[in-house]
């Protein structure tokens, strides 16, 4: 994907930035099948300590939440987990009696950390994965798409493809990066950071803030239910004995900080929802979380 590392960024009608020009489905494929997670990009590590391995089941936690408040009398959940990396959130939602299963481009992750769930695992391309599930008339309570629609072609169409997955009263739970925010502009206007750091094509194919990820959701002909923000950590750069980007020595103790943080406020898991909403809505978050339904 050399030849791609000077690709343009466009603005969509709906206000997203993508990759100009776009790599093949088949080049994105065999990139996160062979290179991704073996290389130990991303997020990806071959070890994480016990609070940080609690700090990943929180997302899981927090949906097993809003999905029990839209249906209270449900028995038996299920949950579909798409681009599903290390199996945290399918293992969280498990031990909580839901029944799950996940896909991937790469069993890697999975296999490392938690080969426990690879009979609930399946490995391929995932659009091919999604149209077998189509075609068997599968539909789940929740949908989990973290950290995937930044990586693809089309955003739209994956969404798209998506909803007839949805049950009746299902959500699905979209994660991606907040680029282009209000706030990363102030971090820019106040000369904090000196360039947008947050840019990382070809890894990247999508850039989505707030309005956009909004936008790109109702396009696809579903309704946002909730908006939430994930813990802010640029915050940390408007100190400049915090900036990590600046002095990339203090980046995991940043990490560690967010970790600590986000377990004392999830103590109080509604009240901490309803903080995460506010606060998207106040333009904070370095990831951004939205639930859609139908």
């Amino acid at each position: 994907m050399s030849d791609l590392q000077s690709a343009t960024l466009e603005l969509s009608p709906l206000g997203f930035r993508h990759m100009d020009p776009m790599p093949a489905a088949e080049e994105l494929a065999h990139y996160y099948a062979e290179k991704y997670f073996q290389e130990n990009s991303g997020p990806y590590s071959a070890s994480y300590s016990d609070e940080e391995i609690q700090w990943f089941k929180l997302p899981a936690t927090m949906a097993d939440y809003l999905v029990r408040q839209r249906q209270p009398q449900a028995t038996t959940l299920s949950l579909l987990d798409v681009g599903c990396g290390e199996g945290f959130f399918m293992e969280r939602l498990q031990a909580l009696g839901w029944d799950v299963k996940g896909y991937d481009y790469s069993r890697n992750g999975i296999e490392h950390f938690h080969p426990q769930l690879l009979s609930r695992f399946a490995q391929g391309d995932i659009y091919e994965l999604l149209n077998q599930s189509i075609e068997h008339g599968e539909t789940f309570d929740l949908i989990n798409l973290s950290n995937v629609l930044e990586h693809v072609t089309d955003a739209h169409a994956l969404l798209t493809r998506l909803r007839p997955l949805l049950s009746a009263k299902g959500l699905l739970r979209i994660c991606v990066p907040n680029d282009f925010s209000d706030f990363q502009a102030y971090l820019i206007e106040k000369e904090k950071i000196d360039k947008e750091f947050w840019v990382c094509t070809p890894v990247h194919t999508h850039y989505f803030n707030l309005p956009s990820l909004r936008a790109t959701i109702e396009a696809a002909g579903l309704r946002t239910e909730h908006m939430l923000a994930d813990f802010e950590i640029q915050e940390y750069l408007v100190h400049e004995g915090s900036n990590y980007i600046r002095d990339r020595t203090l980046g995991k103790q940043a990490h560690l900080a967010r970790v600590a943080l986000d377990t004392f406020y999830s103590r109080n898991l509604p009240a901490f929802v309803k903080m995460r909403e506010a606060e998207a809505e106040c333009g904070k978050g370095r990831c951004l979380i939205a639930f859609a339904g139908l």
